[in-house]
């Protein structure tokens, strides 16, 4: 069985078909597995982060020094130092605040590891 799926994983057609069923039927399997990967690492608000918000981000960079301060008021109130696990993304994904829902993804995308 093993070596089908290998023969399988060469070819990008098949390979898309294993994954997307592999998805689709384990899903909750696959997120704790990838929550495995995760154990350390600690959000943190830090300049690369704000510089990323106004300078790079892909869609509406953040200019307004008002919504800035707003953005680093709910991060610090609700996220900062705690540890990225599934908890966390769940309790993210499902924040009432707008900004969480919208952002959770950059948030996730620029954590630091603390000592």
């Amino acid at each position: 069985m093993l070596e089908l799926i290998q023969l399988a994983m060469k070819d990008p057609y098949l390979r898309n078909v294993v994954i997307r069923t592999v998805v689709q039927r384990y899903r909750e399997d696959v997120r704790k597995l990838l929550g495995v990967s995760l154990p350390g690492i600690r959000l943190e608000w830090t300049n690369n982060f704000e510089e990323f918000l106004r300078e790079h981000k892909k869609r509406k960079k953040v200019k307004d020094p008002e919504t800035l301060k707003y953005y680093r008021s709910l991060f610090k109130r609700y996220i900062e130092g705690r540890e990225l696990d599934e908890e966390l993304v769940e309790y993210v994904i499902k924040h009432e605040n707008k900004w969480f829902k919208t952002c959770s993804d950059t948030m996730f995308n620029t954590f630091s590891t603390r000592d």
